[in-house]
């Protein structure tokens, strides 16, 4: 009786495994087709000074210090990251490492929180400063980033730095 007992449990179990692994395969190949999605193939157009000419002055400035003439225009940018994250003011930072590709035609944000007074969902405040850039293959762009909510407030919580590693333009 309780060889029968202990078999079924066994075969339950190798089932749940088995049910559990498929899952994660199935999960990890939607991840790699929408990674994959977001990788665009570069132009052949480059930066030259005529695409900046018409803008203001201070615009100007920007775009011939942030891209060098001649650089290949990109349509997107897989960036790695490390940093640290922390769940309350009091908590200690957390470190991570991160991959991620932002595509200007594929991407969105929204920020939607419970961090308010009386801990209700709503639209947040939320953003951060960047504290250093760095030149990647001609680019330069912010490299070092502290994110929060209640941004620009005295209720400002930082829970997310980061720095750029590795920018790679496509």
């Amino acid at each position: 009786m309780f060889t029968k007992i202990f078999l079924t449990i066994g075969v339950l179990l190798a089932i749940a495994f088995i049910a559990l692994v498929i899952i994660k395969i199935k999960n990890e190949q939607e991840v790699d087709r929408i990674w994959r999605s977001l990788e665009v193939t570069p132009t052949s157009d480059r930066f030259t000074e005529d695409m900046v000419a018409g803008l203001p002055l201070p615009v100007q400035r920007y775009f011939l210090h942030s891209i060098a003439l001649g650089t290949p225009l990109a349509s997107s940018v897989s960036l790695e990251m490390s940093g640290s994250f922390r769940m309350a003011q009091e908590q200690p930072w957390i470190p991570m490492r991160a991959k991620q590709i932002i595509s200007a035609l594929k991407i969105y944000f929204l920020r939607w929180g419970k961090r308010t007074e009386d801990n209700t969902h709503t639209y947040i405040p939320f953003g951060g400063e960047f504290t250093a850039e760095k030149t990647f293959n001609s680019y330069t762009i912010p490299s070092q980033v502290g994110a929060g909510w209640q941004f620009g407030t005295e209720n400002y919580f930082e829970f997310f730095r980061a720095k750029i590693e590795q920018a790679e333009f496509r």
